[in-house]
């Protein structure tokens, strides 16, 4: 376990490092995004931070002034997008491309709960593995010739490294097998070996797959909001809202604000080196970190080591870029 102490000595210190960070969040208009982006805003010196979200209004009423009194200094640029669609993902990208020559941290921890099964977007891709694998995926390859100019360049991604459970290797697209926890368990692994492809071929940036644990956000109250309509779906919500989600902030949920500091602490830390930049590599896909609630190394190395050896990370990644060309080409 990092000790908290040690997290908020090592953020406090962050002032006096090199000013002039670029960083791009994508999720960062609530929850552990939102925390992360005030932590790394209130403790770096004269940053310029990218906010990618879906209401400009909102966050210009209830989130930028806020943020700007932590730092006068800091740039804070929100960008509209939905995030769900890649052609959006690649819009973004561009801004940022035109207007940047390097980007430091893409910080990137959207998400969707399929409660009531998949959600398919315009583009033919389900919700909730668009969040979390596909268009992540997007923002890293467009984003890695900035990230490629960076001294230190780093991309956090907060979604469950270390918690991989199972792949569908026959069914990639989840198309025969889709549920609310296949979801989960596939988009895990689905991710983590797309990233390790990518370290793979990028030693110069660091890579790290976080897993969050229970953080006490609106994501448990969301899942209940998610529910079947009717008088039962309205009453589990009241249930859930009134008793269910309380109970979890108390005694099961990290708080908001830590699990924040933590984030930035991960963004930050020299515990993640990149491949090029490491000398020894205690992680198994070099230049990844599957990291846990609380900072340390967390994975399941027998699965990892089964599937890296099967050649996995190849297919998954050939999978990956095939549904992404797919749909951009369509687009062009």
């Amino acid at each position: 376990m990092v000790d908290l102490q040690f997290v908020r000595g090592h953020n406090s210190a962050l002032k006096a490092q090199t000013p002039g960070l670029v960083a791009v969040f994508t999720g960062a208009t609530k929850g552990i995004g939102a925390a992360t982006a005030q932590a790394l805003i209130k403790l770096l010196n004269t940053p310029t931070i990218y906010i990618v979200g879906r209401s400009e209004e909102k966050f210009s009423i209830s989130q930028q002034p806020h943020l700007q009194a932590l730092n006068s200094g800091a740039r804070i640029v929100f960008i509209r997008a939905d995030i769900t669609l890649l052609r959006e993902v690649d819009r973004v990208c561009a801004l940022i491309a035109t207007a940047e020559k390097k980007v430091d941290l893409l910080f990137m921890s959207p998400g969707f709960v399929p409660v009531n099964g998949p959600h398919y977007t315009d583009e033919k891709i389900d919700k909730c593995m668009s969040l979390s694998h596909y268009g992540r995926i997007r923002f890293i390859t467009n984003l890695v010739p900035l990230l490629s100019t960076s001294p230190g360049p780093r991309v956090l991604s907060v979604l469950a490294g270390g918690a991989e459970r199972c792949l569908w290797v026959n069914d990639l697209s989840l198309a025969s097998n889709y549920s609310m926890l296949a979801a989960i368990d596939h988009m895990t692994a689905l991710h983590t070996l797309s990233l390790a492809h990518l370290a793979a071929q990028n030693p110069s940036v660091s890579f790290v797959h976080a897993h969050p644990g229970f953080v006490g956000t609106d994501v448990v109250a969301d899942a209940f909001g998610s529910l079947a309509p009717g008088v039962f779906g309205a009453l589990t919500r009241v249930v859930g809202r009134v008793f269910v989600v309380p109970v979890f902030r108390a005694f099961m949920a990290m708080a908001v604000e830590e699990s924040g500091e933590r984030q930035a602490f991960h963004a930050t830390s020299g515990r993640y080196p990149s491949a090029s930049a490491s000398i020894s590599a205690p992680e198994m896909l070099g230049g990844l970190y599957l990291v846990d609630s609380l900072g340390e190394l967390s994975a399941n190395w027998k699965l990892l080591r089964g599937w890296v050896h099967q050649g996995l990370v190849g297919k998954v990644w050939d999978h990956t870029v095939g549904v992404i060309d797919g749909v951009c080409a369509k687009q062009r």
